[in-house]
């Protein structure tokens, strides 16, 4: 089984596969989780089915990875996981949406500022999948300049504007901002892994081999789209509650 999986991953070996398997499990198993919260229709069964889509796109995309389908080869030969960031424009988005419902439903001014700062995420990752694909250096490095920046903007939406927007709110508790601010800061941090990982791939310098790039990827995918989800979910439940 090991051997096969070998032969169609196109270049991965058998610490990497190991790496997603060890991650499908992982994802398959939250995503259950989420969901049988869901069909029993908990009061804050929103935020749980949010929970459950991302485990379930990224668990999509590392099996995508695994049988060598969202995997490429490009002109100049380096092996490229475009599954990965077409995962991470839904995905990232979705994590992002989970952690601001817990300012409550989306109205007015906070809606608009959401949906922008949810569209600098989008563009965020499309730099980083824009960057892999290309074969020329310097145009690589232009798009993760172009997805630096997009982030950039995210981050002060999601811990500056947004909060702001929503204490000028007189529906909104104290402990409704309390969480939002913890898990978002929690957010931007485990994030920044992300680009630093990429920064050592076969896309950029080249340190990590594709064994390694997967490697050192799962952690931070099991800590944002798994153990944060848990969080944020359970404390919008509790908020709810």
């Amino acid at each position: 089984m090991m051997q096969w999986l070998v032969e169609i991953t196109n270049g991965i070996g058998t610490s990497g596969i190991s790496a997603l398997l060890i991650g499908l499990m992982v994802f398959s198993v939250s995503a259950i989780f989420h969901g049988r919260k869901v069909v029993k229709e908990r009061p804050n069964n929103r935020q749980y089915l949010l929970a459950a889509m991302v485990p379930l796109l990224t668990g999509t995309s590392y099996l995508s990875i695994l049988l060598g389908t969202g995997v490429m080869e490009l002109a100049d030969g380096r092996i490229y996981h475009i599954a990965r960031w077409i995962d991470a424009c839904f995905v990232s988005p979705l994590i992002v949406l989970n952690i601001v419902l817990l300012l409550g439903p989306l109205k007015g001014k906070q809606a608009h500022l959401t949906t922008f700062m949810l569209t600098a995420i989008i563009l965020t990752m499309a730099g980083g999948l824009f960057a892999g694909l290309q074969t020329d250096p310097v145009i690589g490095w232009i798009w993760y300049g172009y997805g630096s920046l997009a982030y950039l903007g995210s981050v002060v939406l999601l811990l500056i504007t947004i909060p702001k927007a929503a204490e000028q709110k007189n529906s909104i508790s104290l402990n409704q901002l309390t969480a939002y601010r913890r898990y978002a800061s929690v957010f931007v941090v485990l994030s920044l892994a992300f680009p630093v990982i990429w920064f050592f791939t076969p896309a950029a310098l080249g340190q990590l081999t594709l064994d390694g790039e997967v490697i050192a990827f799962l952690p931070f995918d099991l800590a944002t789209k798994v153990g944060l989800m848990v969080f944020v979910s359970g404390a919008g439940e509790r908020l709810q509650g």
